[in-house]
């Protein structure tokens, strides 16, 4: 969804095993689209932090936010 989103730059690495590297990078977004992205961040923030709860000893999340 993110990839199919106008002016939205993804950029995703997962080439170490039991990683993933994901950035999100808006290109003067309009609202709508920002709205989006949030909702979308919101979405998977929650279910990884739900994965991080059920095995805390193999899931952890690490969030960084750049304005």
């Amino acid at each position: 969804m993110l990839q199919a989103t106008p002016q939205v730059v993804v950029k995703v690495d997962t080439s170490l095993r039991g990683n993933i590297y994901f950035s999100v990078e808006d290109n003067q977004c309009d609202a709508a689209v920002l709205y989006r992205l949030i909702t979308i961040g919101d979405f998977l923030e929650t279910g990884i932090t739900s994965l991080c709860k059920e095995y805390p000893e193999y899931v952890e999340i690490r969030k960084q936010i750049e304005a």
